[in-house]
């Protein structure tokens, strides 16, 4: 060991002793290192992870996922007044259009920018699947 390791290990030993790193999160578990320095893209994923940057497909992934929710909930809203309203009748038909016009909005919205998402991304395997934007008609069509 040359000295200034030794002299690192003594002040860091003393450190320890008059309970410096006693209050640090985290205190007594061991440190975790995911980054691999004999890596080709280390510089330039640690600048990115330094200034809390995405490439542009994760930012798109990170986006889709945050959105999905909303499209989910513009069918079940759907299917919720679906199962309750009658069709037959002219204000339930509008209010049942107006919930599928908002679903279809909302899907087509999300593609876009999932084909966004799979143009960008560097693996087939990576690809998020589409909404479906039909899938009330086609199953207004199947009851029908």
């Amino acid at each position: 060991m040359f000295w200034w390791d030794r002299l690192a290990e003594d002040k860091i030993q003393s450190a320890i002793d008059e309970g410096a790193f006693e209050r640090l999160s985290g205190y007594g578990r061991k440190l975790v290192n995911d980054h691999d320095a004999t890596n080709d893209q280390w510089v330039a994923n640690h600048i990115l992870e330094t200034n809390q940057l995405l490439p542009e497909w994760l930012q798109l992934r990170k986006d889709v996922h945050g959105g999905r929710g909303a499209v989910i909930a513009a069918l079940r809203e759907y299917e919720e007044a679906d199962a309750r309203l009658d069709r037959s009748l002219p204000g339930d038909r509008a209010i049942l259009n107006r919930l599928e016009e908002r679903y279809v909005e909302r899907a087509r919205e999300i593609n876009r920018s999932i084909d966004q998402h799979n143009v960008r991304c560097p693996s087939i395997f990576l690809e998020l699947p589409r909404f479906q934007e039909d899938i009330i008609s086609r199953r207004r069509q199947l009851v029908h």
